[in-house]
């Protein structure tokens, strides 16, 4: 909660956690307990949770997303799912695995946002902070903007 309330809280699961057959529960729990808005929490799972009993894996997804919370799919492209099955899962986002895009320039990461591609991450963008190191960076960013000079006209 100390983390500006624009920001996502994202939390990878494990498969022994996401195969907890109260995952639903014990998450509305947490969210009930840290008065941490749903939207704002983003649950990250890998591919090797889709391979097997893909109805059950999408009925949890379904009720974790029912509470408002973001499914994201972490890592895409580390397994053997395609996009196409990919598709039948309530994903907010896709997450490539950074051996797909390491290599990525500024040029390329503009083309993707014009085929709308909207959100990105990692080193090319910045490095992981903690909330503290964040306010504090942002404060000095804030610092650094020159105020706004009122302009008069001549007549």
């Amino acid at each position: 909660m100390g983390w500006p309330e624009h920001l996502t809280v994202a939390v990878n699961l494990s498969p022994a956690q996401f195969r907890d057959g109260n995952l639903a529960e014990i998450v509305a729990d947490v969210l009930h307990a840290t008065d941490l808005p749903a939207e704002r929490l983003e649950l990250q799972i890998t591919e090797t949770l889709l391979i097997g009993n893909t109805d059950e894996v999408v009925n949890k997804l379904n009720r974790l997303r029912e509470l408002g919370v973001r499914i994201a799919m972490d890592d895409f492209g580390t397994g053997y799912s395609s996009l196409s099955y990919l598709a039948r899962f309530p994903f907010s986002k896709i997450k490539i695995d950074r051996r797909f895009v390491r290599n990525t320039t500024r040029e390329q990461a503009q083309m993707l946002r014009k085929f709308g591609c909207s959100k990105a991450q990692g080193s090319l963008y910045g490095h992981p902070e903690t909330a503290p190191i964040h306010a504090e960076r942002t404060r000095a960013a804030s610092a650094k903007v020159a105020p706004i000079r009122r302009c008069s006209s001549a007549a």
